[in-house]
């Protein structure tokens, strides 16, 4: 998940505000922070090169967000994806609640995060480009079981290939091919906000060291039956976007930019990241398929 960059100058709906320009307004810091909570909400869509929050002048409004969750905190009031009004909607509503209730909180941010998601900027693809998702080998198990077939022989066959995988019989790869078709998936949709990498090429794992890859996008683990198997992804013609930090949501190992923020583990070090993005929504397992030319 993402790299970033420096902070511009913190301006709020293009003013610079800080302490004294509160106080030329008659506006206390707890005033302000009632004026947001006052203020009736719209949905507020991305903006283009916004500059993050002036923090101190509302540090009234983060304190207890920033209290519990310093770096996703950071990561809100750097992401230039989101604007000044949609950052300010968030920490005031954030400031409704029990400080010392880290549960409350958390909660209250979550629900926040999945109301305002995708709100990035609209990315266009490059002719015939694919996208890189790599799925995490467990959730694709349960979510594949949670629709098994009732027929007893069917469902044996699935468990059958479940087993030759976890004893190194069968490759994931191949599982999920087999899988895919023994249960005619093509038309099911796909979890929505999926997380992509993208490479700008038809073949997007061609030419990267597989075995760093989940250490790259900010992920743990290996590429292997255990952890994860690679997916490349067709998208239709629907709506696909840089993703911001209310998509990242409580996942710490992200940054703002749009790319992905390698681990700093040795597997990846020094390694740059790659562009990202999110689909919310239209994908089937019609447009996955898994790579033949690793």
């Amino acid at each position: 998940m993402a790299g970033g960059g420096e902070l511009a100058n913190h301006t709020f709906r293009g003013e610079v505000l800080c302490g004294s320009s509160l106080t030329a307004l008659g506006l206390s810091q707890n005033m302000f922070c009632q004026f947001w909570q006052d203020k009736p909400t719209s949905k507020v869509h991305a903006g283009t090169s916004i500059a993050p929050l002036d923090l101190d002048s509302i540090s009234n409004c983060i304190m207890k967000f920033e209290k519990h969750f310093p770096k996703q905190t950071q990561n809100i009031n750097g992401c230039n994806q989101l604007n000044s009004e949609a950052k300010a909607a968030f920490f005031t509503e954030i400031d409704s609640i029990d400080e010392e209730d880290k549960v409350a909180v958390e909660q209250a941010a979550e629900k926040h995060f999945h109301k305002n998601s995708f709100r990035g900027n609209v990315v266009e693809l490059t002719l015939d480009e694919r996208l890189g998702h790599l799925q995490r080998w467990s959730s694709f198990i349960d979510f594949i079981r949670s629709i098994a077939p009732s027929k007893d022989a069917e469902k044996d066959k699935l468990d059958e290939t479940i087993n030759k995988v976890s004893g190194g019989e069968l490759d994931a790869v191949d599982a999920v091919n087999e899988m895919l078709d023994l249960l005619g998936l093509g038309e099911t949709p796909m979890t929505p906000l999926v997380w992509c990498f993208r490479t700008r090429t038809q073949s997007p794992f061609v030419g990267l060291d597989l075995d760093s890859l989940p250490c790259r996008l900010g992920l743990h683990g290996n590429l292997d039956k255990a952890n994860y198997f690679p997916m490349e992804i067709t998208p239709p013609a629907i709506e696909i976007r840089t993703p911001t930090a209310f998509d990242a949501g409580m996942f710490e190992h992200w940054c703002p930019g749009g790319k992905t923020c390698p681990r700093d583990e040795d597997q990846c070090k020094g390694q740059e990241g790659l562009e990202e993005v999110v689909i919310n929504g239209g994908l089937a397992y019609k447009h996955v398929k898994t790579p033949t030319n690793l």
